[in-house]
C-alpha cells in the first residue's frame, strides 16, 4: 500500500485545507478529497476542531463517490505549510474519507484538546 502525504495549507481565500497530495510541479498541487480546517470554542470553552470536505462526497455521481475528488490549486495563490499535523486530527481527516462510518467520522465532531487546561 503507497504511503499518502497529509498536507497542510492556506488557500487563496484563507481557509486552512487539509488534503492528501497528489502531485505538485512548479506551479501547481494536486490535492485529493481536501478539507477545511475549523476551530470555534464551544459552550464548555473548549476549542472545538472540525474537518469539512470541500466538496461533499454526496454531490459525486454515485459511480465515483468512493474514488474521491482531486483539486488542483495554483501555487502562487496559496501559502503551503511544513506543519505536521497532530495525529488525531489525521486521524479524524482518514475516518472522514472512507478510514470509518461512524457518524462522528463523517461530520468530524469530535472535541480535539489543544491545551492544557
Amino acid at each position: 500500500m503507497e504511503k499518502t502525504e497529509t498536507i497542510l495549507f492556506i488557500d487563496h481565500v484563507g481557509f486552512n485545507i487539509v488534503g492528501e497530495k497528489v502531485s505538485e510541479s512548479d506551479k501547481t498541487i494536486t490535492v485529493k478529497n481536501p478539507a477545511v480546517l475549523q476551530a470555534a470554542p464551544n459552550q464548555q470553552n473548549q476549542l472545538q476542531v472540525q474537518l469539512l470536505p470541500v466538496l461533499f462526497k454526496e454531490f459525486l455521481d454515485t459511480s465515483n463517490r468512493d474514488k474521491g475528488v482531486s483539486f488542483t490549486y495554483n501555487k502562487d495563490k496559496i501559502v503551503i505549510s511544513d506543519a505536521t499535523l497532530d495525529s488525531r486530527l489525521k486521524q479524524q481527516y482518514t475516518q472522514m474519507f472512507g478510514g470509518g462510518n461512524t457518524p462522528e467520522a463523517a461530520t468530524g465532531n469530535d472535541v480535539i484538546k489543544l491545551f492544557d487546561e
